[in-house]
């Protein structure tokens, strides 16, 4: 009987371990500025990454000829037009991290308006 209860528990365990682990649809967008850095980060279902990407690559990427689509990214990136940013892109997840004393205000405008613009590219299905 000992036996059957440590098993019950077991996989109760490992059944909530698994429930809250998994990003049940949920979507969260943070957009913060301080002086100095300006950041995204982005939590959204799976299914979504494509939508994301391509959105990403008409923003971001379509002036540098810069294609986001099935990239994983985790590292500094400047675009053609010297915008710098720290971008960390996997499925369901992104976080982008400007730092303003690097990049005009120009590029500046243009990471914000993308960041503005996420979240309804987010709750696209």
């Amino acid at each position: 009987m000992k036996k059957y209860a440590r098993n019950v528990v077991y996989s109760l365990f490992l059944l909530c371990l698994y429930v809250s682990c998994r990003n049940n649809g949920n979507i969260s967008l943070t957009l913060s500025e301080s002086d100095n850095y300006y950041k995204i980060i982005a939590a959204y279902p799976v299914q979504n990454t494509a939508n994301v990407e391509r959105y990403m690559s008409q923003k971001l990427g379509k002036e540098s000829n810069v294609s986001f689509v099935n990239t994983r990214i985790d590292a500094e990136i400047t675009l053609n037009d010297g915008t710098k940013f720290y971008m960390k892109n996997a499925p369901g997840n992104m976080e982008l991290k400007l730092d303003k004393t690097k990049n005009t205000y120009a590029s500046y405008q243009k990471i914000k308006t993308f960041g503005e613009g996420l979240k309804p590219v987010l709750h696209t299905q």
